[in-house]
């Protein structure tokens, strides 16, 4: 009777409840210029789960999986695979398990044999294969609940330090009265995937005043491991000021002598 009776609690269990709502879970964008790289599964929201599983998959041109990370559960996980460059996971504890949102599920970690500057797709799997089993989630009373999936990447990143938000070239008039004129400009910064880059030199500064015509502007750096960056961009000085011109403000009277029909004046 009391084994008969616990197995009906639980079949009661197995259909009570509404589900959570809904869950994201996330890969994001990664960007690294050195191996391995990892590549963190993420879930944005606080929940309690008794159940999860997933499938995920790689572009293998340009990444080499070599393993995972200690998954946040403590128990009840199985790894699939790989099976090429696709990876299954699950996840069972009928007591429930709470995650936070912002956790990091696991890793997964790969060797970057690609290209510099080439991004690589790592994505939940949504094919048809049935060896690889699709997104679920369910709460502890075993509704289902909806996942919603954010697939990444990985960015094999220049191993130089690079300038974000160069300027383009700048065109000004000259100050009034003179033949040069004054530029501002919001300065680049700098992004170095190792991130050992020296602070950036240059030439001239926002509020430089600058002579008329061209003048090229550049910003430098280098980083810790003897890579360089450069940023350029024209200071145009223009002189768009119409010419005056003084007249005298008196009447002038001169006399020309006689037998002449025209004379010289001086000092107007």
């Amino acid at each position: 009777m009391f084994k008969k009776f616990t197995l009906i609690l639980l079949m009661t269990c197995w259909g009570l409840g509404a589900s959570f709502g809904q869950i994201t879970l996330q890969i994001p964008n990664v960007e690294s210029c050195t191996s391995p790289v990892e590549v963190p599964v993420v879930i944005q929201e606080t929940v309690t789960l008794a159940s999860l599983q997933f499938t995920l998959q790689w572009d293998g041109s340009g990444l080499s999986y070599i393993g995972n990370t200690p998954p946040v559960f403590p128990s009840g996980v199985a790894f699939g695979g790989p099976v090429g460059d696709t990876l299954s996971f699950s996840w069972f504890d009928f007591g429930g398990f709470t995650l936070m949102a912002g956790d990091t599920l696991f890793k997964l970690q790969f060797n970057l044999p690609g290209s510099p500057g080439s991004s690589y797709a790592v994505e939940f799997y949504t094919g048809s294969n049935p060896s690889f089993p699709g997104t679920e989630a369910a709460d502890p009373t075993f509704s289902s609940i909806p996942v919603i999936e954010i697939n990444g990447s990985v960015t094999f990143g220049n191993a130089s330090p690079t300038f974000v938000g160069c300027p383009s070239d700048i065109t000004v008039s000259t100050t009034a009265g003179q033949c040069q004129g004054t530029a501002t400009w919001t300065e680049p910064t700098v992004t170095d995937c190792d991130g050992n880059a020296n602070p950036p030199t240059s030439d001239a500064s926002p509020g430089d005043v600058f002579p008329l015509g061209t003048t090229t502007v550049t910003y430098s750096v280098t980083d810790g491991d003897g890579n360089s960056g450069t940023c350029s961009f024209d200071v145009i000085v223009e002189d768009q000021e119409n010419p005056t011109i003084s007249c005298p403000t008196t009447s002038i009277r001169v006399d020309i002598p006689a037998g002449m029909s025209r004379t010289v004046v001086n000092d107007i």
